[in-house]
């Protein structure tokens, strides 16, 4: 009995093994079909593909797509957008890009609406390479979303999914027109934010992304169909405008994309525009050197500082050097759209239609397909951080010095300013750019600004007027934060006092007059020259494009070096204003007086003696 019941129980137990193998056999056999389930070693082996095309039945589709990722208006990186579907329960992770989360549900929502209802519930996984790049921006909407479909059209046997199949033959779409996107005239971009229904929206500083693209190296953009006369800014790079996602998808619906090509020969233009005349000019009633100096700056590039006591117009005449300079020329107008804030979204006016709406970039405004730029002029207040001045963060973002680049950044009270934030202002006022390092991140910004600068001579302001209370140590004090470095880059030191100027050839329209012919003998002048104006030419090029011929010029010029009065910047800088002086003169060669006139506005030793 006792060997029964043992036997037995053996035996009951065996059963019930048996059984539960019998149950676990589908699974079991499913798991050791390595075609579905790679075992761990072979998937570690055998790295993945970047082609969009996977082993049928492999349970995954992989898809690699490369992209761009802006990190400031200057300057962006190439990137690589990998999607995986592979089997599982239903999920959207996303690295390499946040917020993951936001993004991830935007675009499920939007290949829903393209007819993709099965990616709804897939297994999808989105890598940013590299990862250490922490990217945003929803422009990357589009990459993603395309990178997706690749993947999922990678997988041929899948019948439901025969729509999209096309894309493993084709790179995106075949279009019966001759505009389809065919990856053949170059690698392709993709860029675009997409809404919940599929549609795209527009992108922001487009102009920049579209340049730093076409840098590198890709010749084809698919992009949201409102913005294709904006891209048009850009040349060298192909432009195909797209309504919604479905558009790659249906050859039907690539008719409207071809529509929304890029013409060539009607794309949105930029001109150079000069803001209009102040009439203050003519009413102030001002020293007429200080009049003359306005013509200097304006028609040289010089920077200025204008002293003198409160209410004398000083701040009046400083804004006055922005409508005395000449308009900006194409390339310096794509860096003023690129480097101001981001445009709005422009459509093109019919023929017979209005003018466009007022952009938010200061002096710019459409006209149908024309954009007007201005010089920008920027005024921060005293009280302004030195990482706001010339840039900082994290991310790097650029300062005011960028967005005055190409135009004036105005000064007002500048002893008031703190003096780390001036010193900052002494390299990108000698080299035209600035070179940011924060922790792991570098950037490079633009930087060429017109600097005019006003202040008192003494805290109260009322030096040499009789009524000044101010003692000589804070009088010291007060003007110490603007010598030294920075004095030796500010070319022109105008005294400004309240005296009526009666002399009809220092009015307003004969100031530009007298510019304009200035500008244009710089101009023949300068024409192989890095340089674009009289101040910007350096001290290794001043003898060929600034000599001193006569006897008389080079007597004075002896003079001032055997003073030892003035440091080798500050000589380049009266050399410099010497030749402005002759252009506006229509002097081919540097006189005596000329370089007597650049020396009196050299005022500041002689302000206080």
């Amino acid at each position: 009995m006792e060997h029964k019941s043992v036997e037995g129980g053996c035996g009951a137990r065996n059963q019930k093994h048996e059984c539960k193998l019998l149950r676990g056999a589908p699974y079991g056999k499913k798991k050791r079909n390595e075609a579905n389930f790679p075992s761990p070693s072979r998937t570690m082996s055998q790295p993945l593909s970047s082609s969009p095309e996977s082993p049928e039945g492999s349970g995954r589709c992989y898809a690699a797509l490369p992209a761009v990722y802006l990190i400031n208006p200057f300057q962006a990186v190439p990137i690589t957008t990998e999607a995986m579907i592979r089997r599982g329960l239903p999920a959207f992770q996303i690295s390499g890009l946040g917020p993951a989360r936001e993004i991830a549900d935007r675009i499920r929502s939007a290949l829903h609406a393209t007819g993709n209802r099965r990616l709804g519930g897939a297994n999808i996984q989105i890598n940013l390479a590299p990862v250490d790049l922490r990217k945003s921006g929803a422009y990357l909407d589009l990459s993603i979303a395309v990178s997706i479909l690749r993947a999922n059209a990678a997988n041929a046997a899948n019948a439901a999914n025969a729509a999209t199949a096309s894309l493993q033959k084709a790179p995106i779409a075949s279009f019966p027109s001759g505009a389809a996107i065919n990856e053949s005239h170059g690698p392709t971009v993709y860029l675009g934010e997409l809404a919940l229904d599929g549609r795209l929206r527009p992108v922001p500083r487009l102009p920049a992304l579209l340049r730093e693209c076409r840098r590198l190296g890709f010749r084809q953009a698919v992009l949201p169909a409102c913005q294709t006369h904006e891209a048009g800014l850009i040349p060298g790079i192909r432009c195909i405008g797209i309504e919604f996602l479905s558009e790659l998808l249906s050859p039907l619906a690539g008719a409207a994309s071809a529509r929304q090509t890029q013409d060539p020969g009607s794309p949105l233009q930029i001109k150079g525009v000069a803001p209009a005349p102040a009439p203050i000019l003519d009413r102030l009633q001002l020293d007429p050197r200080a009049r003359r100096a306005l013509a200097i700056a304006a028609a040289g590039w010089h920077s200025m500082l204008l002293i003198g006591p409160p209410g004398t117009g000083k701040s009046s005449l400083a804004r006055s050097v922005a409508p005395l300079l000449a308009p900006p020329d194409q390339s310096e107008c794509l860096e003023i759209l690129i480097g101001g804030d981001p445009l709005p979204e422009i459509r093109p006016a019919p023929a017979s239609g209005r003018d466009g709406e007022r952009s938010p970039i200061p002096g710019a405004k459409s006209h149908r397909q024309i954009i007007e730029i201005q010089r920008p002029v920027r005024a921060p207040h005293h009280s302004i951080t030195r990482p706001a001045m010339v840039g900082g963060g994290s991310p790097v973002a650029p300062g005011e010095i960028t967005r005055a680049h190409n135009g004036v950044l105005l000064l007002d009270e500048l002893a008031e300013f703190s003096r780390d934030t001036l010193q900052a202002l002494r390299e990108p006022m000698e080299n035209g750019y600035i070179d940011l390092s924060r922790g792991r991140e570098q950037a490079r910004f633009p930087a060429r600004f017109l600097l005019v600068a006003t202040t008192n001579p003494c805290p109260c302001g009322r030096h040499r007027l009789g009524k000044c209370s101010c003692g000589p140590t804070e009088i010291r004090t007060y003007i110490n934060r603007i010598l030294g470095p920075l004095r030796d880059r500010i070319d022109l030191e105008v005294r400004v006092e309240g005296v009526a100027c009666e002399d009809e050839q220092l009015t307003g329209a004969s100031l530009r007059r007298s510019v304009e012919i200035a500008r244009r003998a710089q101009c023949e002048r300068l024409h192989d020259s890095p340089a674009r104006s009289n101040g910007e030419i350096s001290a290794a090029e001043l003898e060929r494009f600034a000599p001193l011929n006569s006897k008389a010029a080079q007597d004075e010029w002896n003079d001032f070096v055997g003073s030892r009065r003035h440091s080798h910047r500050s000589l380049a800088g009266l050399r410099r204003v010497a030749r402005t002086i002759a252009d506006l003169e229509g002097s081919l060669e540097i006189r005596a007086t000329d370089l007597q006139e650049a020396l009196y506005y050299r005022c500041l030793d002689r302000y206080w003696s």
